[in-house]
């Protein structure tokens, strides 16, 4: 299994119990939405707007955003935003990459930024951030 999956679901708010057409319904949101987090996890260095998910997941933007927040309990974009920086902050504490290329690699073409969307995700600057948890390789 991979880092970036066990990420993903440790990111991961389900509703349940549902029966009968509710279960359908409910079914139907949790593959739009499953789908939808396999896009983002998978794109993770690539922006992916909102428009371009609901195309790539069959579905309206309307419907997208509704499945995903009933699925993951928030907003497509602060999952998307949240993972990244969860991401990244693995990167930061298990390799010698550079932050640039972190930055990079989680979606952001500028390292400042990353940097501030790090930090309030975070509470600290990336930098700070590999200090504190150090990469031991």
């Amino acid at each position: 299994v991979r880092h970036d999956e066990h990420i993903a679901a440790g990111m991961v708010v389900m509703e349940g119990g549902e029966t009968g057409a509710g279960a359908a319904h409910c079914d139907e949101h949790r593959a739009i939405a499953c789908r939808a987090r396999a896009i983002i996890c998978e794109n993770v260095d690539q922006h992916i707007t909102i428009a371009d998910l609901a195309r790539r997941c069959g579905c309206s933007q309307t419907a997208l955003k509704e499945a995903f927040r009933e699925t993951f309990g928030m907003p497509v974009y602060s999952w998307s935003k949240h993972y990244r920086m969860m991401r990244a902050a693995y990167l930061l504490t298990n390799t010698r990459l550079t932050v640039a290329t972190i930055a990079s690699g989680v979606g952001y073409a500028n390292q400042s930024k990353f940097a501030q969307a790090f930090v309030a995700c975070m509470r600290m600057t990336p930098s700070t951030w590999r200090k504190r948890h150090g990469c031991t390789l």
